[in-house]
Formats: structure tokens, sequence, C-alpha cells
């Protein structure tokens, strides 16, 4: 399969360095003194989406074990790469992205509008095969790919530093000994956080979601599933931003939620405290009581006001923990991983504002997941519009 993009070029020397001369004979025992860390991200990893609780989980990690910290690569989304050359050296020539001078205006005190050219430095954008190969070029042992969008890109990198070992986010691929594919089953906890909104009682529940694509798909019907476990005759009303991170969107449809669905409790799936400040009343000002609520990607309880019930919460430093440790002490196997409840990776923490049936509910569940008794999608069908019966989309 070839990828345009320009000549690969890799230092001879460099490669010799890092891809095997002077490493242990087994290629997946580095020992904690050689372990580096290298992560490559799709975005800035600010804390409005999950490439934060990717680098938070990196930085547990790292700071658990007294390893330096991670060697990180942001916003790189360039993933072509030609397949057909092989890798002699550790740097690659970045892709340029070419950017046209802004114009600039401005009013004079006599109202003449000037209008003039200004400048604009030319930064390069760095290819993912050149931040990777980079960071194997300064000692990285471990390169993690935080996004789907590496998968082949870490494969063929794989093939090619054998001594490197690869952490691929949702990868696919399963027969390389130096690549392991890593993912969470986070409609775990959203089955969880449903069945808590189940024993709260309300009919009308709102769900603030992003695209509702894939995944989040999933953490939509596994809520909308604990909810009908508990509270057969409730309706999730479903509402989306139809984008990643949207703060105006993000204020709006949660009180839309409220005001124009008569929604009496709110959960969500997109990253920020608004839906949970709004359901807490602070977004009203029209003496509304606070209402239930869950909040998603930490625990949003300073945000939640007086009713806020929890949040899913991702702990990826626990699969990071164990991956180096396995690396570290030659255990290391490249079978896919996939952490949920059981395994603590995700999780709706402590409940705070719910009834006593809601938390024995929990820790009934919670159980279930432990001993592998409890798998809330399988069986499930949605329907034709891809939500389960329970669910309307708004």
């Amino acid at each position: 399969m070839k990828r345009t993009m320009p000549a690969v070029l890799l230092v001879l020397a460099i490669l010799c360095g890092c891809c095997g001369c002077g490493q242990s004979e087994n290629p997946r025992k580095h020992g904690v003194e050689e372990l580096k860390i290298g992560a490559l991200f799709s975005d800035t990893a600010g804390a409005t989406g999950i490439s934060y609780y990717h680098l938070l989980g990196l930085q547990r990690a790292a700071k658990a074990m007294k390893l330096p910290d991670p060697l990180c690569k942001y916003s790189v989304t360039d993933v072509s790469f030609d397949d057909s050359e092989p890798i002699t050296a550790t740097t690659a020539k970045p892709t340029e992205a070419a950017r046209e001078s802004e114009p600039e205006s401005y009013t004079t005190e006599d109202g003449e509008v000037i209008v003039r050219a200004v400048p604009i430095d030319e930064k390069e954008n760095e290819s993912a095969v050149s931040a990777a190969a980079d960071l194997i070029g300064q000692g990285c042992s471990v390169i993690v790919a935080t996004d789907p969008i590496y998968d082949d890109l870490t494969a063929f990198l794989a093939q090619n530093f054998k001594k490197v070992t690869f952490l691929q986010y949702r990868g696919t691929h399963t027969d390389l000994k130096n690549l392991q594919s890593y993912s969470d089953n986070l409609y775990e906890a959203f089955y969880l956080a449903g069945a808590v909104a189940g024993c709260e009682g309300a009919k009308q529940i709102g769900f603030t979601a992003r695209k509702g694509e894939r995944d989040e798909a999933d953490c939509i019907n596994a809520f909308a599933l604990g909810v009908a476990k508990n509270n057969p005759d409730a309706v999730i009303n479903l509402r989306m931003t139809h984008v990643d991170f949207d703060l105006y969107q993000e204020r709006t449809v949660p009180m839309e939620l409220i005001e124009k669905d008569k929604c009496t409790l709110l959960a969500q799936s997109v990253f920020t405290a608004l839906p949970v400040t709004v359901a807490a009343g602070a977004e009203a000002k029209k003496g509304r009581d606070p209402l239930p609520c869950f909040g998603f990607g930490y625990d949003m309880q300073a945000d939640g006001g007086e009713r806020y019930l929890g949040s899913v919460v991702f702990d990826f430093s626990i699969y990071y923990t164990e991956a180096l440790t396995a690396l570290s002490d030659g255990s290391f196997s490249a079978e896919p991983y996939v952490g949920g409840v059981k395994q603590g990776v995700v999780r709706l923490t402590t409940l705070q504002h719910a009834s006593e049936k809601a938390k024995s509910e929990m820790q009934t569940l919670v159980l279930a997941f432990k001993k592998d008794a409890l798998h809330p999608l399988e069986g499930f069908k949605p329907e034709k519009n891809g939500y389960a019966e329970n669910i309307t989309v708004r």
C-alpha cells in the first residue's frame, strides 16, 4: 500500500543505535532504566477531548514508575507515508503548509481606513512519520499513538523498528510482536450511569452529545439500556452539537433539553462542564431548582451543584502502567488490550446525591462487571436510526 509523502530518509547510524545495537537480546524487555516514552497526539491534548486523558494517564504512569516525562508531539495529523521505500534514517522532511499574508486594517484619527498586508511567520507542519522518527532518534523505546488515525503508520514503523514497542489506541493490527492495540469499553461506565439514572425516577432524561458516531453511539445506547433496566417508561431525549467542541452549543443544548423537552435529569458525552453547570442552575437564573446530572471526562462535582450524581471518567494510567511494567520485566505480550470497569480504565465516580437504591444498584453492577458477568451491548440491536428504542433524537 503506497501513501504519498516526501521521501523518508533515516540516518543509518542512528537506526542502528535506536533499533538494535547494544540493546537487550529480548526485544520486549527494556528494563526500567531503558524505558523512554514518546507520544503522538492528533490535537493539542487540551482538556477538551480524550487526548488530555491519554496525556494524563501517561504522566501518572511515568511518575509512578519514576520514569522521565513523556516526550510528546502535538497536533500531528499528516499520517501519509511511503511503505515502498525502506526506512534508512531518523528524520523525514516535514511537510510545509503554505499560508498567505492576511490583511490588517485600522482607522486613522481622520477616519481614513488603512489596509496593509501583514507577513505571517511560516511554520512547518510535522508529518506523523517524521514526528515518530524524531522521537525514536531521541531514544524513545516506547511510542504511544493516541489516535486511531496512526493505525497503519504504527504497523509500518513497527516492522522497521523492531526494538521499539508501539502502543496504538484502537488499532487493528495484531500480528506484530512489538505493536499492541489498546482500547477502552467506555460504554460500560455509561451503562452504570444509565442504571443509576433509571433508579432516580425521571421520566424525561436529556443527553447532550457531540456527533453520536461510532463509540459515542455505543455509550449513548448503553446509557439508554441502563435507564430502561430500572425505569422502562423513561425517555432519553438526545440532542447533539454535531461538532467535537463548541462552547456555545454545549451551553444551549442542555438548556433546550430542560426548557423545550422538559427533561428533569441530564447526562452528557461532551467534555466540558457546561451541561452540568446548566443543570446546577447557574445558566438559567429563573429560579429553577437544580437538576440531577452526570458529568463526563473528569469528576465535575464542583460544577454540578447540589443534585450532582457523578461522572463517567477515564484512567488510562492503569493500562500504561501495566504495559510499561510488562516491558520492563519481559512479560509484555502484543495481545490486544481492552480495559473497562473491571480493570478500572473507565468508571463512574462515587455517587454523590443519589438514592440508596441507586447506590446499591451501582455496587451490584460493578461487581457483575468485575466477575465478567455483565455485557451491556451483547446481543443489542439498535433501531433503524442507530439508537435504542427509548431514545428520541431531537
